[in-house]
């Protein structure tokens, strides 16, 4: 649970180079603290609906959990959320403002499932070009990689890297430009145990030393439980709705997370 994990996470001495622009950031959010907004926000394709969100909210330094079955719009949503598409209806609202034409201006960054990274540049490379795309200064592109263990990775080309390095390069590359909301797409898909717990370790220790608002998606009851602050359960016929929502602060999280998406999915 990430209430639990928080000292583990806490008394870092990461570089706080550009702190200013994350305090920025947060100072923007929504007067109710929330640096994501979302009412009656409905998203899909073609004009039909998929997913229906009455409400989320996500505040600085929270960290809040998508769990559903396969295809019901949770990657949607991220997708939304990041800029490549709109809702249908509803309020879709990023650091207090409505969302904007301009992806840059909401200042998130989302990863994708399977980590990609261009594969004709170096980890490094990858990292600069995700500044220069953003328009922001790379000086800080060693810190970052050094924060995600990857200064070794740093001239290797992502065809040549582990599952777990290629976890690390692109969660580097997600953070280096600076945003106020990261959005994570299946963040731990294809590791084994202990390098999940490392590059959580890594991810979240730099989220909460930076204050990032986290929204991620999994398929892994426990990583959702473990890793973040609620879960909120996606179910139903199209559109898909939030049925439940849990704080993983109670001790009965889990097995609450798991009777809800049972007890809608008919299993």
């Amino acid at each position: 649970m990430a209430s639990s994990r928080d000292q583990d996470f806490g008394g870092s001495d990461l570089p706080r180079r550009a702190l200013g622009e994350f305090e920025a950031a947060e100072a923007m959010a929504d007067p109710s603290g929330a640096m994501l907004r979302l009412e009656d926000a409905e998203f899909g394709y073609n004009g039909r609906a998929v997913i229906l969100i009455s409400r989320l909210d996500v505040r600085a330094g929270e960290r809040v959990a998508l769990v559903g079955h396969s295809g019901c719009g949770k990657t949607t949503v991220l997708a939304a959320i990041a800029g490549v598409m709109d809702p249908l209806r509803g309020l879709l609202e990023i650091l207090g403002s409505e969302r904007s034409a301009d992806w840059r201006a909401r200042n998130t960054a989302r990863t994708l499932q399977n980590f990609p990274l261009f594969h004709w540049l170096t980890v490094k490379q990858n990292l600069r070009l995700a500044c220069r795309v953003r328009g922001v200064s790379a000086e800080n592109v060693a810190d970052i990689l050094a924060q995600f263990s990857c200064l070794e990775l740093a001239d290797r080309y992502p065809r040549g890297l582990s599952g777990g390095e290629r976890c690390r390069a692109s969660l580097a590359q997600a953070v280096v430009a600076h945003p106020a909301l990261l959005l994570l797409d299946e963040p731990f898909t294809g590791l084994d145990t202990l390098v999940k717990e490392d590059v959580a370790h890594s991810l979240f220790g730099f989220a909460q030393s930076r204050n990032l608002g986290l929204l991620f998606v999994t398929h892994d009851l426990t990583d959702a439980v473990e890793f973040s602050d609620r879960v909120l359960v996606l179910a139903g016929a199209s559109p898909t709705r939030v049925v439940a929502e849990f704080k993983t602060a109670q001790s009965d999280a889990l097995s609450s997370v798991r009777d809800a998406l049972r007890s809608h999915s008919g299993v």
